[in-house]
């Protein structure tokens, strides 16, 4: 079994495959940068304790992150917790992924990620749209080239920042409306 983690502004997103690419389970943590090695060892034991997974279990680890500050604590944790010294996404890993943008050494391993995840599910043209802390929308074309990337701001700094600066928008929660119409 293989444990990704994605390590994001406001959660850390984890997900175990077995050999065939199966998603096992998959599970998340609020990202806390103050957090030591141990602290994550022990919320991510919990994880596995609660979905019924050994730790054991796990052959091989990869994680994708947007905060730096983080990575090395993630990698310390997993290295601890399952034995491993993790795989990062990140310049020089091989994933097939043929990058066309002007400035390929500032895009996040998030966007890799979940492009070259795309490209095994969708065929070509697609556009992946995440919306985390920043909504990012990434273009791939019909030859399979990653051609295209925007990033703006998450749904709750949007809010946020509405409300903040336009005097008739009250600040909302997000959710699931009721009714669209």
């Amino acid at each position: 079994m293989i444990l990704t983690a994605d390590i994001g502004n406001s959660s850390i997103s984890l997900a175990v495959f077995d050999r065939e690419g199966k998603l096992a389970f998959s599970s998340n943590l609020s990202t806390v940068e103050n957090r030591c090695d141990d602290e994550y060892v022990i919320l991510i034991r919990g994880i596995f304790d609660l979905y019924g997974f050994s730790s054991t279990a796990i052959e091989g680890a990869i994680i994708a992150s947007v905060v730096p500050p983080l990575s090395n604590t993630i990698s310390s944790a997993i290295s601890k917790l399952f034995g491993c010294k993790p795989l990062f996404v990140g310049p020089g890993i091989k994933t097939g992924l043929d990058i066309k943008i002007d400035h390929h050494s500032q895009l996040g391993a998030d966007l890799v990620a979940n492009t070259v995840a795309a490209s095994a599910v969708y065929t070509k043209p697609f556009i992946v749209i995440d919306m985390g802390t920043a909504t990012t929308v990434t273009a791939v074309n019909k030859k399979g080239e990653l051609c295209g990337v925007i990033i703006l701001p998450g749904a709750r700094i949007a809010l946020d920042a509405l409300s903040k600066n336009a005097a008739e928008l009250p600040r909302i929660t997000l959710g699931t409306p009721k009714a669209l119409l």
